[in-house]
Formats: structure tokens, sequence, C-alpha cells
């Protein structure tokens, strides 16, 4: 009887595993890719999903805590002192140039960082 009942838990055990590597594999539509089919930073649109970000994560893109120029590095400040003439301030970080000292854009306050190269 022990015996029995040994050899249906290890045929249960085994068709179990059977089936649910097969609902695994069935499941993970991967493909092999080789390296050199890949480019580093392309960017193939037939992979995207055409979903919306979420309003949060929308938002939070709107805010950096950097923005990254030709003119340089400026950082997210709470407040700044307004001791800067018009043209060291952008409100379009497009159009900044290497007098460019402040970017207020979507409501940010950024101060360009001098000692960063």
């Amino acid at each position: 009887m022990g015996n029995k009942l040994m050899t249906y838990g290890v045929a249960i055990l085994t068709i179990s595993t059977i089936a649910f590597s097969g609902v695994i594999t069935s499941n993970a539509q991967g493909s092999s890719v080789e390296n050199s089919e890949v480019e580093v930073g392309s960017f193939d649109p037939s992979h995207t999903t055409g979903e919306r970000l979420p309003a949060v994560l929308l938002e939070d893109s709107n805010h950096p805590d950097f923005i990254q120029t030709q003119g340089g590095l400026f950082a997210k400040k709470n407040q700044f002192e307004a001791n800067y003439s018009q043209d060291e301030i952008v409100t379009d970080a497009t159009k900044t140039t290497e007098k460019t000292k402040v970017i207020i854009q979507n409501g940010d306050i950024f101060i360009k960082e001098e000692d960063v190269k």
C-alpha cells in the first residue's frame, strides 16, 4: 500500500510539472535576438503599445530635477535671487546660450551649475 501511494504521488507530481512548464512556456513570448541584430540606442516603434503614461508619471516627466543643455547643466531650485539680467534668464530650455544662468520652465526654476563641465 505504501509503495502504491508513493508511485501515485510521483506520477501526479510529474504530470503537474509537465503541465505547468507547458503553460509557462506558452505564456513566455520572448524572441531570440542576437547581439549583432540590436543597435545600442535604437528605437523600434513597432514594439510600443501606444498606451498613454499615467498622469502621475506624465507630471513627473514635466518637472525634472536637472536639465542638460548645450549651455550646461541646470539644477532645480526652490527659489533664486533676482539679481540676474534678462539675457541670463530664459523660459524655454531649447533657447539657452552660454550666457544663460536661469531657466524658468513649467513653473520650476533651474539654476546653472557653474562647476560642472
